[in-house]
């Protein structure tokens, strides 16, 4: 392999056999070295193929910009949740983690601190990510020697939840917000059901929300099966849960400009599951 950029002393830029760009970290790999050299292979500690070129050119300027030990435990942290979780992380949280830990160090330095209250139901909404941030606000304690508000895994849960999501930061504080909206209008209706955020179907509900206001942002495919015998089965059935889907269904149709009737069902099939004592469904036919 041959050089293409030394972006510094332990960081280098190649082509692999495809001839697609990589990045690849050693220990004073470029040390001496220039662009057109041959890359020294015992040094190759990690190297990186990212996604997409515009990754991989917003990685180098990360490089560039901040300095290695942040890099390294960023890396630590992604390498760690990696092999914590069976989601597919998009590559993209190389950058947005990094960046964020290092603005988190500047802010700590300056002594600011962000308002996390609008992440306030972070622990709730995502378990999964929410653990392995706590994982994750201990290793950069541990390597900085650093008090960390346990406030900061909410962030750093955001952060993972965006990857596996791939959409923006905002965009997935914006869905965390919106879920917890709707989960406050069941609680409103069912005042008396205490709504398990452990429980598997408060899972499987947050995971359908959650794909489906991605779907919704990204202008991606929305359900249309309108199935009208069973939805009206369901609404004589039910008809306090379906009062408080049709309140979800028009606070979303107001907030995202789109037509999601065709989610209806599925949204009744959920709530029922949540609220109700022994979470089975009965329909008298």
């Amino acid at each position: 392999m041959i050089i293409t950029r030394v972006l510094n002393n332990n960081t280098i830029v190649s082509l692999d056999q495809s001839g697609e760009e990589i990045v690849i970290k050693g220990k004073g790999i470029a040390f001496g070295k220039k662009s057109g050299d041959p890359v020294d292979e015992e040094k190759v500690e990690k190297i990186f193929r990212l996604d997409t070129k515009e990754t991989i050119r917003q990685y180098q300027e990360i490089i560039m910009d901040i300095p290695d030990d942040i890099i390294e435990v960023t890396e630590r942290i992604i390498e760690d949740l990696k092999k914590k979780t069976n989601k597919k992380i998009n590559d993209k949280i190389y950058i947005t983690l990094t960046d964020h830990i290092s603005n988190f160090l500047e802010r700590t330095a300056l002594g600011i601190q962000f308002d996390s209250s609008l992440l306030w139901n972070v622990q709730a909404l995502y378990p999964e990510e929410y653990q392995l941030a706590t994982e994750a606000v201990n290793t950069i304690a541990h390597h900085f020697d650093l008090k960390v508000p346990r406030e900061e895994a909410n962030f750093i849960a955001v952060h993972i939840v965006n990857s596996e999501m791939d959409v923006e930061f905002q965009e997935t504080v914006g869905i965390t917000n919106t879920i917890t909206e709707m989960m406050q209008l069941i609680e409103a209706k069912f005042p008396i059901i205490a709504l398990e955020s452990g429980s598997l179907d408060y899972a499987r509900f947050v995971l359908h929300l959650r794909f489906l206001l991605q779907r919704m942002i990204q202008n991606g495919t929305l359900h249309y099966d309108k199935s009208s015998h069973m939805v009206a089965l369901l609404l004589k059935e039910y008809p306090k849960q379906a009062e408080v889907v049709s309140q979800i269904i028009d606070l979303l149709t107001k907030k995202y400009q789109k037509e999601i009737e065709g989610e209806r069902l599925f949204l009744l099939i959920h709530i029922v599951r949540l609220t109700t004592k022994d979470n089975r469904m009965t329909i008298n036919n």
